[in-house]
């Protein structure tokens, strides 16, 4: 899968995206839920960011009853994930929302 230029940059341009990213990469597949308790942000914005997600091709989705769930692109480098969940490591708060989903999922 090859990823535009201006979308590997728009999917990347948000912390919040950045976030969701980073979990989804531990995890391999979330729900808005899972997503707005552990980002402890409203579901308007991250239903907002996971949309900008699927639209640049980063994510996608399936139905389990009534929930939608989310999950990296099966064709995304894993290379180049790993790169990512290697640069994330470095930053608090990604590392928090790892602790957060541990102790909510």
């Amino acid at each position: 899968m090859t990823l535009e230029l201006s979308d590997f940059f728009k999917a990347l341009g948000d912390e919040t995206r950045q976030r969701i990213i980073n979990l989804l990469i531990r995890y391999p597949a979330l729900n808005v839920n899972d997503l707005v308790r552990i980002l402890g942000q409203p579901q308007s914005k991250v239903s907002r960011h996971l949309a900008t997600l699927r639209h640049t091709k980063w994510l996608v989705f399936t139905r389990r009853d009534k929930w939608i769930y989310y999950k990296l692109h099966p064709d995304l480098n894993q290379d180049f994930l790993k790169s990512l969940e290697n640069l994330f490591k470095n930053y608090l708060q990604f590392e928090s929302d790892i602790k957060n989903a541990q102790k909510l999922l």
